[in-house]
């Protein structure tokens, strides 16, 4: 991501956001729904340093919100030895619009 580019959050799952107890799973949780929106999928994510750097997301609060995402079933985190974690959202916690929204099928409707 660039640092002169601004982006916004579409269609973000406030239904989602409510599990969400901790500052570092919510900011952990917006950069997961950034990514997904740059690069229009749900499955397959990967959060890099720099990513983390643009928010000012350090390790340690990433690594916490990973868990407490993992933990409420709100993602899933396949993880390999040497390798970025590749993260997948969990679609049955999100609304149509949401979803319609990042993969963008036939546009979003109110």
């Amino acid at each position: 991501m660039e640092h002169n580019i601004d982006l916004h959050l579409f269609c973000f799952p406030l239904g989602v956001t409510s599990q969400i107890k901790t500052i570092s799973g919510m900011h952990c949780f917006h950069l997961i729904w950034l990514r997904c929106c740059l690069h229009k999928t749900f499955d397959g994510i990967e959060i890099r340093k720099k990513d983390r750097n643009v928010v000012g997301l350090s390790r340690s609060s990433y690594v916490r919100g990973v868990c407490e995402l993992e933990e409420h079933n709100i993602i899933h985190v396949e993880r390999k030895s040497g390798r970025l974690c590749r993260i997948s959202v969990n679609t049955d916690l999100l609304d149509e619009k949401a979803k319609a929204s990042i993969l963008k099928k036939g546009g979003v409707t109110s």
